[in-house]
């Protein structure tokens, strides 16, 4: 994914959800009268160590991991009535090398990498007894391959190859920082298949994604 939505980030949330109205699907007003407080805002990292991928009509699972840390990075906005977007994940990747090496059917060596212009955070939900806030990633999108070129390649996303409008869950915890993405609820499908025969996942299937990440610095979000 681009840094680039770093810069356009920062000129405002109402900015942000101007484009990703046209660009992403997401409603121009998610949250009606809903605002939000993030604080220190701006930019962070984050790190986790596995994401699993499921094809969840057929159970076929990608585990992907690396002996390094896999990692994140992006903005969050900063101060109080924000309203959504509050945050992107501008960026995905390893120490070594963009896609990090999965298991998968077949026995084969995979690979993940992201795809799009960057999953931004919409807020839904804060429960103020646990300190977490749970909401949805817009714009997801992301691609599974043996080989970029002559191996099974799938491409994830909402509605169609480079649509760039996938959903995937998330829950921010304010008390250790973690980000979780969790299946269920969201609208994320293989849309793209190219030389995957044999291949226990089917054009249309729905797809859902899990990891943990920890946040640096850690973030305290919460509404109002």
């Amino acid at each position: 994914m681009r840094k680039s939505w770093r810069k356009i980030f920062a000129s405002g949330a109402a900015a942000v959800t101007a484009v990703l109205v046209t660009a992403v699907g997401a409603p121009s007003a998610l949250a009606t009268g809903t605002t939000w407080t993030v604080s220190p805002g701006g930019d962070y990292s984050g790190v986790t160590y596995s994401i699993k991928v499921t094809d969840t009509a057929t159970g076929t699972q990608f585990a992907c991991t690396h002996d390094g840390k896999i990692g994140i990075e992006g903005n969050f906005t900063s101060g109080n009535g924000e309203a959504n977007p509050i945050g992107v994940i501008a960026e995905i990747h390893n120490r070594v090398h963009p896609g990090f090496t999965c298991t998968g059917p077949g026995g084969n060596v995979w690979h993940l990498d992201s795809s799009g212009e960057g999953w931004f955070f919409y807020a839904f939900k804060y429960d103020a007894s646990t300190g977490v806030t749970t909401g949805k990633l817009y714009g997801f999108a992301i691609n599974l391959y043996i080989s970029p070129t002559d191996g099974c390649y799938i491409s994830l996303d909402g509605t169609a190859q480079y649509s760039n409008n996938g959903k995937v869950r998330f829950q921010y915890h304010n008390a250790d920082a973690q980000l979780d993405l969790l299946p269920g609820g969201a609208a994320l499908k293989a849309v793209y298949l190219y030389n995957c025969s044999g291949v226990p996942v089917n054009q249309g299937d729905p797809m859902s994604v899990q990891a943990k990440f920890t946040l640096t610095p850690a973030q305290a979000i919460s509404s109002p």
